[in-house]
């Protein structure tokens, strides 16, 4: 969304990839949106977010962005975050383009420790359904 160098930030708690997803395309930390957002520390350990709540991130950051269904012709562009759900990602997971490929804010998993680690892969781990992308 910005032209940024993207850092891989993992996310810091078990349903927290949509956060570690904005603040990584954002260029900002986990612990800023914690701090700055109060109710996202009580959606992060267990219950998680929808593509909303991201959207809400966004617009508070005063960046406009929309959710788009991902088709097979969708191009993302850097700074994209898109939501893949599959057979070994049941609940869902976020993911940020980006110049390296795709920040995953969980490249380990399911490993938890001896800790939660974030990097880049080249392709989507699962199908992509949703993309948050800024408003064109």
């Amino acid at each position: 969304m910005q032209n940024i160098d993207y850092k891989p930030i993992p996310q810091q708690a078990m349903m927290g990839c949509g956060i570690a997803a904005i603040a990584c395309s954002l260029g900002c930390s986990y612990k800023y949106l914690i701090n700055k957002y109060k109710w996202i520390a009580n959606r992060h350990d267990l219950i998680g977010f929808d593509c909303n709540h991201l959207v809400k991130i966004f617009n508070n950051e005063g960046v406009n962005t929309v959710i788009k269904k991902v088709t097979t012709n969708t191009k993302f562009e850097n700074g994209d975050i898109i939501f893949v759900k599959g057979d070994k990602l049941p609940y869902g997971h976020y993911l940020t383009k980006a110049n390296k490929g795709f920040m995953d804010c969980w490249i380990n998993y399911p490993k938890i420790y001896p800790r939660i680690q974030a990097g880049f892969v080249d392709k989507l781990p699962a199908k992509g359904l949703w993309v948050i992308t800024k408003k064109r």
